[in-house]
């Protein structure tokens, strides 16, 4: 019996992974953005179609921004700002590379 409930525990902990894999956004980092102004800074980012911006990177990102090289595809979990300046910055809550 513990054998049949362990067996189904790990069965269920791979199935949940694979599917918590699946809700990850497909994203291509494009660069930098370049200008300088109030809202501006941070990287481009192409998600189905649109571009947004995000500035920071989670803490657990093992992604080297400084030496990388664009495009890059990527795997993130997202959502839009609660405050915009611009109304194309969103927030990287986790990424990694594609």
């Amino acid at each position: 019996m513990k054998r049949m409930v362990i067996i189904t525990c790990l069965f269920a902990a791979l199935i949940s992974c694979r599917k918590e894999a699946n809700t990850l956004d497909s994203g291509t980092i494009t660069g930098q953005d370049p200008r300088m102004c109030m809202c501006c800074g941070g990287w481009f980012i192409v998600i189905r179609d649109t571009t947004w911006r995000f500035d920071q990177v989670p803490s657990d990102c093992t992604i080297d921004f400084a030496t990388a090289t664009y495009p890059m595809n990527v795997k993130l979990e997202w959502k839009k700002k609660d405050t915009v300046c611009l109304g194309d910055e969103i927030k990287v809550i986790r990424m990694v590379t594609d």
